[in-house]
């Protein structure tokens, strides 16, 4: 039982891992629409790299989860 409820909370981070993976990206593509001059243009590159830092944090996690949740299934 201990197993299950293990591979349940793995499951449950894995869901939520993923869905915020999105977010700094969905950020970015409404962040590229409203560039108006030259400003905003470095503004949202710089602002680019560090929402592709974060959500590459957040899909690197989503791959350890899914590893993690084999490692119980397979044991």
């Amino acid at each position: 039982m201990e197993k299950w409820n293990k591979l349940r909370d793995v499951i449950a981070e894995l869901r939520d891992m993923q869905e915020r993976a999105w977010i700094p990206i969905l950020a970015l593509v409404e962040d590229y629409f409203s560039i108006t001059d030259e400003t905003a243009i470095l503004k949202f590159h710089d602002r680019a790299r560090v929402q592709c830092d974060i959500a590459h944090d957040y899909i690197f996690r989503v791959g350890e989860l899914a590893s993690e949740a084999y490692g119980i299934l397979a044991g």
